[in-house]
């Protein structure tokens, strides 16, 4: 059963919108008018965060934003979601809106999301959207190798974990334990719920690489080319694998390039979409 809500009144030239899919509350938003275009945002965001995309493509587009599960004002998933999982209550949500055909826009884990879709379940026959094009802002689904550090890092975590964890030193080193918890992983990691730290790690942990050369859709890829949280070496990999991709590269942008080179992003989306 799907129940729809409007929950504010127009603000930006869409409204702000929660609908009910299988029990998870989910919030979106809708601007503008002509083709569809669907914005996912990456981790740890909402649709806010690509308000300033939407505001360009508003102007020639209907734009859907959403806030994916455990994000925003969307509730937490039910059980840990994968990439799978992310990819198909999208496609979910599409197929409630009845969007058939749309342009996708992905950031970071969005990216990775429109990926996965773009690749594996574009062969599977249950799934009827059609995508024209698809646009991938440092997006995640391309595992960069691991340095040396960061191996022995997380190799040396491990160790202390187990050590800790053995019952009797667990007892007397309780404290000791949730405090290596506390301080392991990024940021994210130590910021998210239990249930969401289950899907970080899923969707961290999913390389689509082996994926890229499904992927036949004209992409555009667009980077900062000081990102850290998805290096630029992950977007010359997938435009080397996929047949239809091209890399545009923002100057002095990091993860966030719409956000820290406004001016040269949009006029990248323009040139392209426009």
């Amino acid at each position: 059963m799907v129940k729809y809500y409007l929950c504010n009144e127009e603000t930006t030239g869409g409204y702000l919108l929660d609908i009910s899919i299988n029990g998870l509350n989910t919030h979106y938003t809708q601007e503008g008018a002509g083709d569809n275009i669907l914005l996912l945002h990456g981790w740890g965001c909402n649709v806010k965060t690509l308000q300033s995309i939407s505001n360009l493509l508003k102007t020639k587009y209907k734009v859907t934003a959403l806030d994916l599960p455990g994000f925003g004002k969307t509730a937490e998933p039910k059980s840990p979601f994968g990439v799978n999982e992310y990819a198909s209550f999208v496609l979910s949500f599409l197929n409630i809106l009845d969007i058939s055909k749309t342009i996708m826009v992905g950031h970071s884990l969005g990216g990775q999301i429109i990926t996965y879709i773009a690749t594996k379940t574009k062969h599977e026959a249950t799934n009827k959207i059609e995508i024209p094009k698809i646009i991938l802002i440092g997006s995640a689904g391309a595992r960069p190798k691991k340095s040396f550090k960061t191996r022995l890092k997380i190799r040396l975590f491990k160790i202390k974990r187990f050590t800790l964890n053995l019952p009797v030193i667990r007892f007397i080193f309780a404290k000791s334990l949730e405090k290596l918890k506390a301080n392991a992983g990024s940021e994210d990691y130590r910021n998210a719920s239990e249930l969401m730290r289950k899907c970080l790690v899923k969707v961290v942990n999913e390389d689509l690489t082996p994926l890229f050369h499904l992927n036949t859709i004209e992409t555009l890829l667009i980077w900062g080319e000081n990102d850290t949280a998805t290096p630029l070496s992950s977007a010359k990999t997938m435009e080397t694998l996929m047949p239809n991709a091209g890399l545009a590269v923002v100057q002095n942008a990091g993860h966030y390039p719409f956000l820290d080179q406004p001016a040269v992003f949009n006029s990248i989306l323009k040139n392209y979409l426009f």
